[in-house]
């Protein structure tokens, strides 16, 4: 029965530690350059995209 305790508990502690990491990972912002084409925002060079592209 001590057993099943300490499994149960320590379960609840991972699952409860989780919750609290997880917000706290940053979420990443993509953003899409375009290469070729005609209009706005288009880059010639697949290069010149790579190097204008904000890290």
């Amino acid at each position: 029965m001590d057993r099943k305790i300490h499994v149960l508990v320590i379960t609840l502690v991972m699952i409860l530690s989780a919750f609290v990491f997880i917000p706290s990972i940053p979420i990443a912002k993509a953003t899409i350059l375009y290469v070729g084409g005609t209009g706005g925002g288009n880059y010639s060079k697949i290069q010149d995209a790579i190097d204008n592209a904000s890290s």
